[in-house]
């Protein structure tokens, strides 16, 4: 190809906007540009060639609409994990089973407090099998512990009256 050297069109924009090949091929015959012209043979293979473009076209068109369907559904699982990750935070049902535990804890909280007299006599008291009833197999794992919680309760009492006696600062 060969240019030519009329320089006329240097800095102006075409009057029209190209469309296709031919729209093409005519701008660069105006620029100067040799374009042989196409035998009967191209003429033929372009006919099939466009066909199998516009079937290419379709099918590209095709693939960029599921490529997008899969971006969506990824983004969607995403939000769905991320959803799953934080719905002990943000979700009512979860909110609500968190505030129906509270309440039984407090409740359970209440009774202790207003049973304490109650239960500390019961644990100063000597101990006996007798009035607690155990299953067999686990009647010397209770012992042990309720051994156990006698001593702390002698360390936790102790350590309330040294609070208790510590002059406030």
């Amino acid at each position: 190809m060969s240019m030519g050297s009329d320089t006329t069109w240097v800095g102006k924009k075409p009057l029209r906007r190209i469309r296709g090949m031919s729209d093409a091929l005519s701008l660069a015959a105006d620029l100067g540009f040799s374009v042989p012209p196409p035998s009967q043979e191209e003429v033929q293979n372009f006919s099939t060639t466009g066909e199998k473009c516009d079937d290419l076209i379709k099918v590209l068109r095709e693939l960029t609409a599921l490529q997008r369907k899969i971006a969506d559904l990824q983004v969607e699982l995403q939000g769905q994990k991320d959803d799953r990750n934080v719905a002990h935070l943000t979700h009512v049902s979860e909110m609500e089973k968190k505030c129906e535990t509270l309440a039984r804890i407090t409740i359970i909280l209440k009774d202790v407090i207003q049973n304490k007299d109650r239960i500390i006599a019961c644990l100063q008291q000597p101990y006996s099998l007798d009035c607690i009833p155990v299953e067999a197999e686990y009647q010397k794992q209770f012992s042990e512990l309720l051994m156990k919680a006698a001593s702390d309760y002698g360390v936790l009492t102790t350590s309330v009256l040294d609070f208790a006696m510590e002059p406030e600062l």
